[in-house]
């Protein structure tokens, strides 16, 4: 089975929620947040970690869980007494190690080290059951020379705290280190992105990188410290944009020298050679809306990218905001997790996703929407209103990554909750194709764009028939 997770983190809840020796609530998420940190720091990026944060250990939530286990490189285990008295975290060690012995990745006698335990108690070997014989991390101390008395060590604590994720964390980079050699964990498996940014953006680079970053894409800066000679400039250039997916190009609102500016212009160049022969997938160019400069060679090349300059169909140019161009950033990474299709799957090509608020939730017209697309075979998706907030989030985006179209049901008075559905939709990481707003009453200020979203109005005489119409129209009914 493919890998999407470089490890899977295995603990019971009363770990995190009452920990052992008196220590405050949340000891798990502060030890995965400082096991990522350690990561990044031995790695200088982001892992692929997968951590279940429901509550509820049924039905498909229990289908994901195995799928992620089988899908993880490394099985990192909180031993406790808690663990080992939970009815769940004893499958989730069993299915990883079936997991190993189905693809073990390893030789037989390396295998075992995928599974890496951390002890936050003491325990005697016997008492380890099916963890006797792998190397387990104490994350307690023992408070007298006597051993008579242990406390759990605080992930954030300078020394031993720290150590202790220290040494997972480096057990975990020795484990992919072993199967994928030394070029990082799977964290960018999905293509890198090369980034040509003015000295003068810092933040924005650090926002571009950020934004990358959240959907596996890690970021190859280019420019400031690449040779000045133009043919080893051009050679480096060629090598990262050969080894990235896509590359954004950010000037500086106030543009730099023109030397520096130079160097932009030919990674610039560059870039959409590669474009141009299919070598890279997409080249983004951002112009800030307040950009200025008194040379007219730069003026000249930014007026003609504005005017488009002879590009091709995948180097895209925009001049506007930095948050206009991290949505067009979210686009990209959107775009690029989709399957080379010209068509929805057949699977999802009849699933719509009906949203509304929860006050709106018992309207007749919700209950009209929902009979008629049942009628014709349109599997309807919902909202989920009850339950653990990460059980509504794992509803909504599900909702969103399978369904072809969302259809938005704003009620009367909503055009606040409406634009919110709207930008929502319109950046989510998965989103449907097709998205369509019922209006049912007056809104004011909301009127999604017609590039964007059909807005069905109510109408007087026929009720829904407008919105039914609509419908077969989208379904070719």
């Amino acid at each position: 089975m493919a890998k999407y997770y470089d490890f899977f983190l295995s603990y019971a809840w009363i770990d995190n929620e009452e920990p052992s020796c008196g220590l405050r609530k949340g000891w798990v998420d502060r030890f995965y947040a400082a096991l990522q940190r350690e990561l990044r720091e031995l790695w200088v990026s982001q892992v692929a970690a997968y951590r279940d944060e429901h509550k509820i250990k049924s039905g498909e939530i229990e289908a994901s869980i195995r799928a992620a286990i089988q899908q993880s490189i490394g099985f990192v285990c909180l031993l406790s007494k808690g663990y080992f008295n939970s009815d769940w975290c004893p499958m989730e060690a069993e299915v990883m190690r079936d997991a190993i012995v189905a693809d073990p990745l390893l030789s037989k006698d390396e295998a075992k080290k995928r599974i890496i335990p951390v002890l936050l108690s003491p325990f005697a070997a016997d008492d380890l059951g099916e963890f006797k014989g792998i190397f387990a991390y104490p994350a307690y101390r023992w408070k007298d020379e006597a051993q008579t008395d242990w406390e759990l060590l605080e992930p954030n604590a300078h020394k031993k705290g720290r150590g202790m994720v220290r040494k997972v964390a480096i057990a975990l980079k020795e484990l992919l280190e072993s199967i994928f050699g030394c070029n990082g964990p799977l964290y960018g498996h999905k293509g890198k992105i090369y980034l040509s940014a003015s000295p003068d953006v810092t933040t924005i680079r650090v926002g571009i990188q950020t934004t990358f970053r959240d959907y596996g894409y890690p970021v190859v800066p280019g420019a400031q410290a690449l040779p000045m000679n133009q043919p080893a400039f051009d050679s480096v250039v060629k090598e990262f944009l050969s080894k990235s997916r896509a590359s954004v190009h950010a000037l500086g609102a106030e543009a730099s020298d023109d030397a520096g500016f130079i160097m932009h212009h030919r990674e610039y160049e560059l870039a959409k050679s590669a474009c141009e022969i299919r070598a890279l997938e997409r080249c983004i160019v951002w112009i800030p809306e307040n950009w200025i400069s008194t040379s007219p060679v730069q003026q000249g090349f930014v007026e003609r990218l504005r005017k488009g300059d002879p590009i091709t169909e995948n180097v895209w140019v925009s001049s506007g905001t930095f948050q206009h161009l991290k949505e067009r950033i979210r686009a990209e990474c959107r775009r690029f997790e989709e399957p080379p299709l010209s068509t929805p799957p057949l699977d999802t090509q009849r699933r719509i996703y009906l949203v509304y608020h929860e006050h709106d939730k018992d309207h007749q017209q919700i209950h009209a929407l929902e009979d008629w697309m049942k009628a014709r075979d349109i599997t309807v998706l919902k909202p989920l209103f009850d339950g653990h907030p990460s059980e509504k989030r794992a509803q909504r985006d599900a909702a969103r990554r399978t369904a072809y179209a969302a259809l938005v049901y704003c009620g009367v008075k909503s055009a606040e909750w409406a634009n919110q559905q709207f930008r929502t939709l319109r950046t989510a990481m998965f989103a449907p194709e097709r998205l369509l707003f019922y209006l049912s009453g007056q809104h004011g200020e909301f009127s999604p764009p017609a590039e964007m979203a059909m807005s069905i109005t109510p109408d007087p005489k026929g009720g829904l028939c407008l919105v039914f119409a609509r419908l077969e129209q989208l379904f070719l009914l």
